[in-house]
């Protein structure tokens, strides 16, 4: 639990996003297909941290990292994502109680090319 939290007022909470969770079916030949369903929408605060440019096949790959907060959701796992826009974002870590009081929620993201 972090000791030097602040905690977050509304105003923060600017970003209107949908959060979606992976779902699995079996398709006609008996193959898997990953769609995305979309849970609900919510408001977060939602800023750039990081941005680097990791090697993938063989080519720099542009990559942003956000540091996400919401009000407290025990639902929103780490396999979840985030629509925000036109930008779509990959949970990368499990999401933090980060005041220990079930309030808010901190977690970090990716985007997705």
């Amino acid at each position: 639990m972090r000791t030097d939290f602040k905690p977050i007022s509304a105003g923060n909470l600017d970003q209107y996003v949908t959060l979606q969770r992976a779902v699995t079916t079996r398709d006609a030949v008996g193959g898997f297909v990953l769609t995305w369903t979309s849970l609900r929408s919510v408001w977060m605060g939602i800023s750039p941290e990081i941005a680097t440019e990791p090697i993938r096949e063989d080519r720099p790959q542009g990559e942003t990292q956000y540091r996400c907060f919401a009000r407290y959701d025990a639902d929103i796992l780490a396999s979840d994502r985030v629509l925000w826009g036109t930008k779509v974002l990959e949970i990368v870590g499990p999401p933090m109680d980060i005041d220990g009081r079930g309030r808010n929620l901190e977690f970090f993201c990716r985007e997705v090319a």
